[in-house]
């Protein structure tokens, strides 16, 4: 959700639209107030349950050590903390208020401070922008693990992932501070609103940075990858049909985490571009058709409003994916709700060695049975009979001997 293009006043006719200048009603009693007021609560519930729900992520992998020592930790956490980033960027923003729309209580401060001004939208974009390239990233990790299991250990280190994803942080923060020489404090109908100040300059930023940078780019990538990474399942499935019982376990095990971070990349795609289309559209709507009726008008604006909705709903959704797709995720997350001590040691070290696994239960198996009552009976009658041979066979010597 961008700064509102149609909020500025001072431009051409084709910014000033009937998207936050409409009257209330149109002609067939479209309320567009309705819409902006469902917009305006929505958020209030979604914001909150997007950061509970980051940071309870963020917990749960820096609690296992298992979990945070992998490239694939790595790469959640700090996909996690992008989204923290971004939503409490957006609420920042939705406690000011906005021009055209209802005054509400509140803070205020971004309305009043230029700092806050440009800083609230400097961090929304540059967190929006780090958890696109953060989501390519988890999955080319997931591309290479696949494609190229044997160089897994050479290729994927936790080294490489920290370089790269504070590569991508300072590439964001670099690209997003344009708020701050083209966003800032403007007066419009005698009170002081957060606006565009230099619109030609923040207008090719955002399309190089917010349009392509952030959906475009990522969502092609993401495309491809996730393409590739099917069909490279696929042929392993196949092979898998030759290979014994035996190695299927820890292939099933990568083949879990693979959905759970296949999940994530394929619900960014499904839940991200239809905004950018629709954001497109609302802002170049009288360009593309001069001759729009104020209904159809209202309508772009509104589907621009649902998908914003849909598409924030993305920053607070890995969570649930994570605990759907992933056991093990879901295990840990039961660990630390029990604050289970020596428990924290699950984690991905149960999934990534599933032999030691099973030699370790196999042993305690084992050992917890030679402790029970029927087999300690079992095991005394059986050296009771070892004991009886043994006196036979001493007795019988000296008759040999004899003989």
């Amino acid at each position: 959700m961008d700064i509102d293009m149609n909020t500025t006043m001072e431009t051409s006719v084709g910014i000033i639209d009937m998207s936050t200048l409409a009257p209330k009603k149109d002609d067939r009693g479209m309320n567009l107030d309705l819409v902006k007021d469902t917009h305006f609560y929505s958020m209030a519930i979604i914001i909150p349950i997007g950061l509970i729900c980051n940071t309870l992520s963020i917990g749960v992998f820096a609690a296992s050590p298992a979990l945070r020592r992998t490239t694939t930790g790595h790469f959640l956490i700090a996909l996690s903390a992008a989204d923290f980033c971004f939503l409490f960027g957006e609420l920042l923003r939705w406690m000011n208020n906005q021009p055209g729309s209802h005054q509400f209580p509140g803070p205020n401060f971004a309305n009043e401070h230029w700092f806050w001004c440009k800083f609230m939208h400097s961090l929304r974009y540059s967190s929006k922008l780090a958890s696109a390239w953060v989501t390519v990233a988890i999955t080319l990790e997931r591309f290479i693990t696949i494609r190229f299991p044997l160089q897994v250990a050479t290729i994927s280190r936790p080294t490489r992932a920290r370089f790269l994803i504070a590569l991508i942080a300072m590439a964001a923060c670099l690209l997003c501070v344009y708020p701050f020489w083209t966003v800032g404090l403007k007066d419009w109908q005698s009170k002081l609103y957060c606006l565009i100040t230099n619109r030609k300059v923040y207008e090719n930023w955002s399309m190089v940075v917010l349009r392509f940078g952030t959906l475009v780019i990522p969502s092609i990538c993401i495309i491809i990858l996730t393409s590739l990474i099917i069909c490279n399942l696929q042929k392993a499935h196949t092979r898998r049909c030759h290979y014994q019982e035996g190695q299927q376990v820890p292939t099933s095990i990568q083949r879990q985490l693979t959905f759970m971070l296949l999940a994530v990349a394929i619900s960014f795609v499904i839940l991200r571009l239809p905004n950018a289309i629709a954001y497109y559209f609302n802002h170049y709507k009288r360009n593309m058709w001069p001759s729009l009726t104020m209904l159809n008008s209202n309508r772009i604006f509104v589907a621009y409003k649902v998908t914003d909705i849909i598409a924030t709903t993305n920053y607070c959704l890995n969570f649930f994916l994570y605990c759907v797709c992933g056991s093990v995720f879901r295990r840990q997350v039961a660990v630390c709700c029990r604050c289970g001590g020596n428990n924290r040691r699950l984690g991905y070290a149960h999934n990534r060695y599933p032999s030691q696994q099973r030699t370790r239960t196999s042993l305690m198996v084992s050992t917890d049975s030679s402790r029970s009552p029927v087999l300690q009976r079992y095991n005394s009658y059986k050296m009771g009979i070892v004991k009886s041979k043994t006196k036979d066979s001493t007795r019988m010597l000296p008759q040999s001997s004899k003989a």
